[in-house]
Parts: structure tokens; sequence; C-alpha cells
């Protein structure tokens, strides 16, 4: 596989992890530069900017301990393709401590440009993650990371970076009572909003939050025409 990885700009970093939450393999190094992967259904986007992610893991996980050990992890993004997908199941599988699920297999690492854990050369995008802050409970682990750098397949971005969805073809972890079954994420609908009823209801500039006001998403709000708000070109009525 001969594909070219291309840096995001900073200020695109968040267009890469789309959508929300996706199927990703996480790479993590021990305190001897061992390199674990370990198979993560659901890692979130928690914060537009900085760009945060997070996921959970099992305490007493190779990955708890690594995260635990060296404070990095770096999220690597599964294609909806049969034979990765074969392989995220194999790396889930409860393999003892000290193996390299990555070598079993057969993918292969690329060195991250800011941290210890690799990428890995199949995934189409990869965030190279610090860890923020952690917090245990029951018996899992919420870690929450601050991004360092991402990278993409040249190809599945556009000069824009942004994705380009039947190239880069996201994937879905079903869940763990589903075991062994994915769902694309590769084909968005652009929903064309409706305005008008709110307008003659009243709704006007004012019934919406500008910065001075505690806007809570910045990369949203405020805009111009609050009509424009939820829209990623001129609206068409």
């Amino acid at each position: 596989m001969n594909v070219e990885k291309v840096d995001v700009r900073p200020e695109n970093w968040d267009c890469i992890i789309a959508p929300t939450s996706l199927l990703a393999i996480i790479t993590t190094v021990d305190a001897d530069g061992n390199v674990n992967a370990a198979s993560y259904g659901s890692t979130v986007r928690v914060c537009h900017d900085p760009v945060q992610l997070s996921f959970t893991c099992t305490q007493g996980s190779d990955t708890h301990a690594n995260i635990l050990a060296t404070g990095e992890f770096t999220i690597n993004l599964v294609p909806f393709d049969r034979e990765l997908l074969e392989k995220v199941l194999i790396i889930g599988l409860p393999w003892k401590r000290g193996i390299n699920e990555l070598e079993k297999v057969g993918l292969t690492t690329v060195p991250s440009k800011t941290i210890a854990p690799p990428r890995i050369k199949e995934c189409y995008a990869h965030f190279e993650m610090k860890v923020d802050w952690t917090h245990s409970w029951i018996h899992r682990m919420t870690v929450t990371g601050m991004t360092q750098a991402v990278s993409a397949n040249a190809n599945v971005i556009d000069e824009n970076q942004m994705i380009i969805w039947d190239q880069a073809k996201p994937a879905h972890f079903c869940g763990g009572r589903y075991m062994d079954q994915f769902v694309p994420a590769n084909d968005p609908m652009k929903v064309e909003w409706d305005y008008r009823p709110l307008e003659l209801a009243g709704v006007s500039q004012s019934d919406f939050r500008g910065f001075d006001e505690g806007v809570e998403d910045p990369v949203l709000t405020p805009v111009d025409d609050w009509r424009d708000m939820m829209r990623s070109s001129p609206r068409t009525f």
C-alpha cells in the first residue's frame, strides 16, 4: 500500500475527525518503547478549539497502563474496508501483555511527528495526542487528549483539507453486543433547513447570542445572518 501522508494544518484538525465519533486503532508505547495497538469503537471529538479527542479504555489493559506511564497515544482512523476491519477484530482479541498486535495482523507502522506512539500506514488519518486529563470510574478510564499533530492520506482530503467521503470511507462499530458488525459513514446527507416559518413567527438576529454573551460553539456562531447558522454553504431559498 503506497500512500502519501500529508500534514493537516492546525486550523483544519477538527475537519478530519468526521463524523465526530469514529472507529479507530489506538497505538501506545510502554515505558520501554514497546508498541501496543488496540481497537476502539468510539473515539469522540469533545472540543473544537483546542481540538481534544476522548475515548474510554478498560482499567488494567495495555492501553490503560501505557497511557498512565507515558501520557501519549495516536488515534488511527480506520476505513470501511473488509480486510482492514478483519484486522480490527483480531487486534481486539485479548492478547497477552507485550505482544505487538500490529505485527500479528501485518499492519505497518510509520513514525509519528511529535510523539512516540506510531501511526499505522494502512489507516487514512492520524491524531497524535498528549493526555490532558483522565478519569477512572467503575472498571473504565476516560482519556481526553490534546491534539499535537494531524496527518492524513493525500487522496482522502481536498484542497481545503476537508474529507472526501468516498475516498476516506469512515467506519463505525455497531457496538459490543453486535460483535463483528460495522457500518459505513461515507454518505453524508446535506439537510437544507427552511428558516421561513421561524421568520414568520418573528425570530430575528436578536434572539441569538454572540461571543460577548457566552456563545457555546465558535465554529457555528455567531454569523452575520442567523439564517446562515448550521449551513455549510449559502442558503438556496
